[in-house]
């Protein structure tokens, strides 16, 4: 999994889907074929990690330290921040201030995520 996210030739986790089934991949990062996770089992890590406040700030500390590290391995002259929205579904909160239906015709919210390239 290390090796996936520092490589960053995929951007999605189906990827370890069609990794798993390479042979080549598998015996360029010296694994047994049977050891590749699938993307099922990737997304069942992430799940059981971010279920806790811990899990979740040792999350973003490794990411953090991840990014810095790709940084300065790198030195981009640039680096390009995009900013998109996700409209997230609040119907069934019980408190609601000032709420309007979002484009999905959610009374939801929809927060900023900003990603880097």
């Amino acid at each position: 999994m290390l090796t996936y996210f520092i490589d960053g030739t995929y951007m999605r986790l189906e990827s370890f889907n069609e990794l798993k089934k390479d042979k080549a991949y598998a015996s360029l990062i010296e694994s047994a074929e049977g050891e590749m996770a699938s993307s099922h089992q990737i997304k069942r890590f992430f799940r059981k990690l971010m279920s806790n406040k811990i899990g979740n700030t040792i999350y973003r500390k490794f990411l953090h330290k991840l990014f810095i590290w790709r940084l300065r391995i790198e030195l981009p002259k640039v680096i390009i921040l995009g900013v998109d929205t996700m409209v997230m579904d609040n119907n069934d909160a019980k408190k609601q201030e000032e709420v309007e239906p979002t484009y999905k015709k959610k009374k939801g919210y929809q927060p900023l995520h900003r990603a880097g390239s």
